[in-house]
Formats: C-alpha cells, sequence, structure tokens
C-alpha cells in the first residue's frame, strides 16, 4: 500500500463497510467519499482524524505505513458492537447505557431495577444481566434509553454530544465540533 487512500480503502474493506457507511462518519456524500479514496481528491488533516478515530488506526499508519496499523487491539471484553454501519466498543456502549439507567432511576425516584425495567418496559432478569456485564445490550433496550430516559443515540453509541436528548448541541458530531474549535 503505498498512499494514504490506499491504505483508508484497506481499513474500510477489512471492517466490510461501505463507502457510504465511511462516507456518514465523515458527514460527506458517498460521491464525494469516493473521489477521496480513489485520489481524485485529497484527505484532509481533519478527515484523517476523524477515520483514524472511526477506525481505531495509528495516524503515522494511515498517513505514511508506519508502525502498527491499530491502536491496540481490543480485549475480548471490547469486542465491538454494530449499529446502522457504525461499530462501537460494547463496553462503552454497556456503560453508557448503565449511566442513563441510574439517571433515569433517580429522576423518576424509582426505588428498584424491577420497577424500573417495567417502566421502560424491559425484560427484567435480561437488565440484569447487562447490568452485571454477561450480556450486550440490545437495539430494543436502545430504543427504551432514548424513548423512556430521553436520552441521545449518539451520546449512547459513541459517546458525543450530551447525555440529554434534549440538551444544547446534544446531536453534534466530533467532526463538526472539531470545526467550532
Amino acid at each position: 500500500m503505498d498512499n494514504i487512500q490506499e491504505r483508508i480503502r484497506y481499513l474500510r474493506e477489512l471492517a466490510e463497510l461501505s463507502k457510504s457507511a465511511v462516507a456518514a462518519a465523515l458527514e460527506k456524500s458517498a460521491a464525494a467519499y469516493g473521489k477521496k479514496e480513489t485520489g481524485k481528491t485529497a484527505f484532509s488533516l481533519n478527515d484523517v482524524d476523524v477515520l483514524c478515530t472511526f477506525f481505531k488506526a495509528r495516524k503515522e499508519w494511515v498517513i505514511d505505513g508506519k508502525g502498527e496499523m491499530y491502536e491496540k487491539p481490543l480485549t475480548s471484553n471490547e469486542q465491538e458492537v454494530s449499529y446502522e454501519g457504525m461499530r462501537w466498543s460494547r463496553v462503552a456502549v454497556r456503560t453508557r447505557f448503565k449511566e442513563i439507567w441510574v439517571r433515569d432511576k433517580a429522576i423518576n425516584k424509582v426505588d428498584s431495577d424491577m420497577a424500573q425495567s417495567k417502566r421502560w418496559h424491559m425484560n427484567y432478569t435480561h437488565v440484569k444481566d447487562v447490568m452485571s456485564g454477561t450480556k450486550d445490550v440490545t437495539v430494543s433496550m436502545l430504543t427504551a434509553a432514548c424513548r423512556y430516559g430521553k436520552a441521545n443515540l449518539n451520546y449512547i453509541m459513541g459517546g458525543y454530544g450530551e447525555m440529554d436528548l434534549y440538551a444544547k448541541a446534544a446531536i453534534e458530531h466530533p467532526a463538526q465540533q472539531k470545526k467550532r474549535a
């Protein structure tokens, strides 16, 4: 792999993602991303930063092909979860789900996980397993966290924006935060 475009394409293909999925991470159209990947236009340093974070790849490797491709290998506990073409650490998603669960219990003065699971229309046994770390958060649990816990899906999945769905800048993407800075 001789250039940035080839290395980024390799990362995309290795992750089995479409050009449109990666384009969404960059907040660009699939066509604009395609031009970058084929070398017709160049990737900006901001694009490279976003893609390195997205793929968990080392910037040095993406830019000049030196060193290891990835920051660090994922442990079995940090296996990734996919949702709508994006990937996140299972542990991070579970941790943010728990944070919203606890916050919502306190706000609504709910005294037990069983009562909270009824309020959120969830299976209590599954909730218990998620809280103990033996099971993963399901898409229906994420939906319930957004609906009943008034949580921002961007926060739960990616850790960006505000936890509260109605907070200012709740849906801001990290790339937009960098543009403002």
